[in-house]
C-alpha cells in the first residue's frame, strides 16, 4: 500500500523471520579475567529480515524498539522485540537517509530523519501494518551538491553534529575519544560506529572486518571481539530496558556474493555481555514541531 504523503511516497511493509542463533564459538575474551564480567559465552542472533543497509539504530524506550534506517532505498523502519515485528517503510523524495534520531520528551511517535543534505520531522501514526507518516521540513543542511553526509550524533544538550566522516561518539563528558586501528593489526577492516558501555569501555563496529570489539582507552587493549555473520557492520546500540542488549546492523550493500553471508543486510543481538549499554542522547527540536 503506497501512501502520498507531503510529497512523499512511504511504503510500509511487514517482516517476520525467526530468530537465527550463532554458535558461541565465534566468540573470543581476551581480557585476562580482571575485564570480562559476563559469566558464560555471549549469544548473537539475528532478529530481523535483510534489507540493504541497516545503520542508524538506537533504541526508544517508550515504545521498546529499535529503530533505524536503509540508506540506499531511501527508508527507514524499527523493530519491536517482544513480537518480532519489523515495520520496513520506503520514502520518495530523496537518494539517501543518512541517519534517524530520537526526539526529547517527544509526543507519539517522531523522529528526526536526515534525508540527502536536509532535516525532515517524520510524525508516524497507525498501528500493526496500518502506518502513516507526514513528513515535515525542518533545515537543508548544505547546498553543496557533491558533499556527502554519513552520520550524526546528539550531544548533551541536544545539539545535533552531523558529519561527513564514521565514527562519532558522545560520551558522559563529551570527551573526544580516539582509537588508532593502525595500533591493532590483530583487526580487518575499519572502525565505522562507537558506542560506550557504563564502566567507560568503547565497542568499535568493523566495517569489513565482521567483528565487534570491546576497547579499554585507558589501557589500549582489546577485551573481546565478537564475530558477527556478516563482514560489514554499520551500526551498534545498546537496548533493552536494562540496556544489557547490543543490536548490530550490517549491510550488504558492498558485497560481491550476498548469498555467502545470509545474515547481512539484518539486525542482529548480542546479548550475555554483562554491561549496561550509554544510548544516544535526544535530539531537541523547535516547540513549534511539538505538538504536531
Amino acid at each position: 500500500m503506497k501512501l502520498l504523503i507531503s510529497g512523499l511516497i512511504l511504503l510500509s511493509v511487514i517482516y517476520s523471520v525467526s530468530s537465527v542463533v550463532f554458535t558461541s564459538s565465534v566468540i573470543k575474551h581476551l581480557a585476562n579475567g580482571t575485564c570480562g564480567i559476563s559469566t558464560g559465552a555471549p549469544l548473537v542472533q539475528q532478529l530481523t529480515a535483510t534489507v540493504t543497509y541497516a545503520g542508524g539504530l538506537f533504541w526508544a524506550d517508550d515504545g521498546a524498539k529499535i529503530a533505524y534506517i536503509d540508506r540506499y532505498v531511501p527508508a527507514y523502519g524499527r523493530y519491536t522485540p517482544n513480537n518480532g515485528r519489523f515495520n520496513h517503510m520506503s520514502i520518495d523524495g530523496g537518494k539517501e537517509t543518512i541517519a534517524i534520531f530520537p526526539i526529547k520528551n517527544a509526543t507519539g511517535l517522531k523522529f528526526v530523519i536526515g534525508l540527502d543534505r536536509r532535516l525532515v520531522l517524520s510524525v508516524v501514526t497507525g498501528t500493526g501494518n496500518s502506518l502513516n507518516s507526514t513528513i515535515y521540513p525542518l533545515i537543508t543542511v548544505s547546498n553543496k551538491t557533491n558533499e556527502k553526509f554519513m552520520k550524526g550524533k546528539i550531544d548533551a544538550n541536544g545539539r545535533l553534529w552531523y558529519s561527513s566522516s564514521d565514527g562519532l561518539l558522545n560520551n558522559k563528558a563529551n570527551r573526544r575519544i580516539v582509537f588508532e586501528k593502525c595500533n591493532h593489526t590483530e583487526l580487518a577492516g575499519k572502525p565505522f560506529d562507537i558506542v560506550l558501555d557504563s564502566s567507560g569501555y568503547i565497542w568499535i563496529g568493523l566495517l569489513h572486518g565482521g567483528a565487534v570489539i570491546q576497547y579499554d582507552e585507558v589501557t589500549g587493549n582489546i577485551l573481546w571481539i565478537i564475530a558477527i555473520p556478516a563482514s560489514d557492520i554499520i551500526s551498534l546500540e545498546f537496548g533493552g530496558l536494562d540496556k544489557k542488549t547490543m543490536y548490530v546492523g550490517t549491510s550488504k550493500q558492498y558485497l560481491h556474493n550476498t548469498a555467502a553471508q545470509p545474515a547481512a543486510g539484518s539486525i542482529l543481538s548480542v546479548s550475555g555481555l554483562g554491561y549496561n549499554g550509554i544510548c544516544d542522547n535526544d535530539i531537541v527540536i523547535p516547540d513549534k514541531y511539538s505538538n504536531l
